[in-house]
């Protein structure tokens, strides 16, 4: 444990303070204050200043009262939490400018209270850094490599009865019964023992019959209704259902059939193609079909070999992460959904009542991709040093100028336009390019 001294000027004077800096577990840094003697009386004298004005003292107007007049009425303890406040800045501001400015500080620092009292303030800052990367495993190891899949004949007509789908229109349907695949308009009312429950209830309902929007049975219950019919539908609540009131239990839903549509679909010829494209033939647009899902599949078979190249890069360095900067990742993502909700309306209560998923489940699944996300940053940032990798002013200037061409607009109006983070975003996809073509090239490939 080592004592060192820093300066703190209080009421334009300047005291020498000690501190003392304590290697701890985890990348963990602790500097201990002490404040007691002159120090603590010229924080007593400003913390007077800064809070007399807040003291009730008969005889005295506001502010007016003496120091002595308020601690004997009030305490020897009256300005103790505002000369803790002091101590705790005036420390903090010191000690960050001597030592901690030049550290790699992974999360705000903690601040562990000691003895507080009349005579001497105690307390410590515990500073978490990002773990050392050294000695870092990136060259000749071995990752799977992932080949494209063949495209199947289904898979391409699967694409053609996609834009068949949309192409079609939806049409009336009198003189049969509901099928899977119309379009329902229905009233419905459930009820448990015979008694409503929130939320049970509707009228103008649209439901695609197989959508699988509804509780399992209910629409299978609507197939074979006609316009007009009413009718009884039995189900059971799934035992996971996000309401807890309703989970598991059986429910009656009385519905009415009000509409029934059905989709028309063109024929897939000649003609369709034609409509939907700027094809003549059907071969042709099948022929298009196939190259678009040649390219996405190419295009995921390299995403996921350079994911295998990653995490193979992971496995072979092992890091201790202090749990503190996994907590603060977790809380990140946790603070992004919230936001997301609260842009629709909800909050996580509301969230939790419908899904029955609580906060603490939501921590618990993000922590393990926040791990690995960090870690990941951790050793890719360092190969990035270690290696030298940088995206030159030349290359980056090219790029701006591909995406303002892409975009069909001028160089100079695509810059004005582009924000800060779209900035640093651009760049550090070149950056990450680079380092993945760097790995890549230095690391062995072996087919599945």
């Amino acid at each position: 444990m080592e004592e060192n001294k820093i300066v703190l000027n209080i009421r334009n004077n300047d005291y020498e303070v000690a501190y003392t800096e304590e290697k701890a577990d985890k990348g963990e840094t602790k500097f201990g204050f002490s404040i007691s003697g002159d120090l603590y009386k010229a924080l007593e004298v400003e913390a007077y200043v800064k809070t007399k004005g807040k003291f009730n003292v008969e005889g005295f107007r506001k502010g007016k009262a003496p120091m002595h007049t308020i601690k004997r009425l009030y305490g020897d303890y009256a300005f103790l939490e505002e000369m803790i406040d002091l101590a705790v800045d005036q420390c903090y501001r010191a000690i960050y400018t001597a030592r901690i400015k030049e550290m790699n500080v992974a999360v705000q620092p903690d601040l562990d209270y000691g003895k507080c009292d009349a005579e001497q303030i105690n307390f410590t800052f515990i500073v978490t850094e990002f773990p050392e990367v050294a000695d870092l495993k990136y060259k000749g190891l071995e990752y799977k490599k992932v080949e494209p899949k063949a495209i199947t004949e289904d898979e391409i007509n699967a694409k053609v009865d996609a834009a068949r789908d949309k192409a079609g229109y939806w049409e009336a349907v009198e003189g049969r019964p509901a099928e899977m695949g119309d379009t329902t308009n229905i009233d419905y009312a459930g009820s448990i023992d015979g008694v409503a429950f929130e939320g049970g209830t509707a009228q103008g309902q649209e439901l695609v019959l197989g959508s699988h929007h509804f509780i399992e049975g209910f629409e299978e219950g609507v197939v074979g209704m006609n316009i007009g019919d009413e009718k009884d539908i039995n189900v059971t609540f799934p035992a996971d259902y996000g309401a807890e009131h309703l989970a598991g239990k059986p429910a009656v839903f009385h519905v009415k059939l009000n509409e029934l549509r059905s989709k028309v679909l063109p024929q897939a010829d000649d003609e369709f193609a034609k409509d939907v494209s700027e094809f003549d033939t059907l071969d042709e647009l099948k022929a298009s079909y196939r190259k678009e899902l040649e390219e996405s599949e190419s295009k995921r078979a390299q995403n996921a070999t350079e994911q295998n190249l990653l995490d193979a890069v992971l496995d072979a360095n092992e890091l201790d992460l202090n749990d503190k900067i996994v907590d603060a990742a977790v809380e990140d993502k946790v603070n992004e959904f919230v936001r997301m909700l609260a842009q629709n309306g909800m909050t996580l209560e509301d969230y939790g009542k419908y899904t029955g998923v609580t906060r603490e489940q939501m921590e618990a699944d993000y922590r393990p991709g926040c791990i690995k996300t960090e870690k990941r940053s951790l050793v890719l940032t360092q190969i990035v040093k270690n290696e030298d990798i940088k995206v030159t002013p030349e290359e980056f200037d090219a790029k701006i100028a591909d995406n303002a061409q892409a975009a069909g607009k001028s160089l100079d109006e695509y810059k004005k336009e582009l924000k800060a983070d779209e900035v640093d975003y651009i760049y550090n996809s070149m950056l990450s390019d680079k380092l993945i073509d760097f790995l890549l090239a230095n690391n062995n490939a072996v087919s599945e």
